[in-house]
């Protein structure tokens, strides 16, 4: 959905203070529903309606690629329709990892390719279902709020924000607050082979999700080299709302310069969600549900500066000014 509004900046005094109010030109609005009732909502591929990241064929290959030597079934990994476990309608999605054995058997990300040159805004909410025994083993990667990847014939660089549950967060056998690791990856933008990102920490949610109950994981990234922004609600309620952080890793334009995403060198941003579990070899069989999605994104926008503004999406920014 594209709409243009011309350009209009009007102030506004209330109550003695002098509000800006901004609503910019060329706003372009992505917006995904998916709700599992739709056979399209199950498709997977460059050429799918939603989940077109090249990197899903990775975690569902069907047929094992030359000199592979399986040691697992011949498919690992499954994303199908469930309906004894529905959040709405008649069915949800269920992804199952049958033989995490591997580094391809023990994740499975469904994925949605963005435009890493004009997506500056990313809202991404989920619901999601975790059976009373899951097993989350070291950790298990649930919600990819960013992901961006870049091979260049010379290496492989990555940077990602993801929601998971980790043995770090336990609260109960059935609760776990949900952790991101921040800084996360290994990036060298200016080509001296030395990793760009300062150093990795982690932030907790202040409440616990619980198995055998759906939750809602909603997150807002606003994507930025230094003053990036990332906020995350559980079930409508704010969890953290970070500032000035970095949610770019990869520059943009080297990932923009690629073009398509199949030859090499290659690489992409995206968002979705998954079911992608660790430390090797001590990894668990499991399974979980997924279902009422929104995908939000924005592109060309001239927002104010997000981390000093109240941003209203899609199309609004308020501010401010004196007070």
């Amino acid at each position: 959905m594209a709409k243009t509004i011309g350009p209009m900046v009007l102030l506004i005094i209330i109550g003695g203070s002098i509000i800006l109010w901004s609503m910019t030109e060329d706003w372009r609005v992505n917006k995904q529903n998916v709700d599992f009732e739709n056979d399209d909502h199950f498709k997977i591929g460059l050429d799918a309606p939603i989940w077109n990241n090249s990197d899903a064929f990775w975690h569902l290959f069907k047929e094992y690629p030359a000199g592979d030597n399986p040691i697992f079934p011949k498919i690992p990994n499954l994303f199908n329709p469930a309906t004894d476990v529905f959040h709405s309608g008649k069915q949800s999605a269920k992804l199952s990892l049958l033989s995490p054995q591997s580094e391809r058997a023990r994740r499975i990300n469904i994925q949605h390719n963005l435009d890493p040159e004009n997506d500056k805004h990313i809202w991404l909410e989920v619901w999601y279902y975790l059976p009373d025994n899951f097993p989350v083993d070291d950790w298990t990667d649930l919600h990819r709020a960013v992901v961006e990847r870049l091979w260049d014939g010379d290496g492989y660089e990555w940077f990602q924000i993801t929601c998971e549950i980790t043995r770090q967060s336990k609260i109960s056998d059935t609760e776990y607050k949900i952790m991101s690791n921040l800084n996360h990856g290994w990036v060298d933008n200016n080509g001296d082979g030395n990793n760009d990102l300062p150093d990795e920490y982690q932030v907790f949610s202040k409440d616990p999700i619980r198995f055998g109950k759906w939750f809602k994981i909603t997150t807002y990234i606003y994507r930025d080299s230094e003053h990036g922004a990332y906020k995350l609600w559980i079930n409508n309620a704010l969890q953290w709302d970070l500032k000035h952080i970095r949610t770019i890793g990869i520059l943009s334009k080297r990932i923009g310069e690629i073009g398509d995403h199949i030859t090499k060198p290659k690489g992409f941003l995206c968002c979705g969600f998954g079911l992608y579990s660790g430390n090797l070899p001590n990894v668990s069989p499991k399974f979980a549900f997924y279902d009422d999605i929104t995908l939000k994104v924005n592109g060309r926008s001239q927002f104010l500066n997000p981390i000093n503004n109240i941003i209203l999406f899609p199309s609004i920014s308020i501010r401010t000014i004196i007070k």
